[in-house]
């Protein structure tokens, strides 16, 4: 199949990208505030358990950093897309346009990697929670 390939095609990526920023905006915000939450906890009374959760935020933090760089590089990809149509450059349009889905998948795939961190550090607090039932 030889479709044309203009540009709208890597047009379609423009808003897809802005709504991730929108979300890992937002779960930035949620995780800098837990984050402070969980050490003026520790210091008020330090803890195994507060450490372990500190820790797993700080990693979760460096993912969802990684996230918001790959899908950076995603949308510049994307852009640069659009510029070499501009220039009638197809050939380069298209490899840039593929990079920039490729990036979106793994930013992707790093979004829902910390999706199941989250999911699984909410598990266990319920568990603890359950204990008193």
């Amino acid at each position: 199949m030889n479709a044309d390939f203009s540009y709208n095609i890597p047009a379609l990526l423009f808003p897809t990208i802005s709504l991730f920023f929108l979300s890992f905006t937002n779960r930035f915000v949620a995780m800098s505030q837990l984050t402070r939450n969980l050490i003026d906890e520790y210091q008020r009374s330090p803890s195994k358990e507060i450490l372990l959760e500190i820790k797993n935020m700080k990693f979760r933090l460096k993912l969802l950093k990684n996230t918001q760089i790959i899908a950076i590089f995603s949308l510049i990809f994307a852009t640069l897309s659009t510029i070499f149509l501009f220039w009638e450059r197809v050939n380069f349009a298209k490899s840039s346009f593929g990079s920039s889905l490729l990036l979106l998948i793994l930013s992707l795939v790093l979004t829902a990697w910390e999706i199941i961190i989250s999911t699984n550090a909410l598990e266990i607090e319920l568990k603890s929670v359950e204990k008193f039932d």
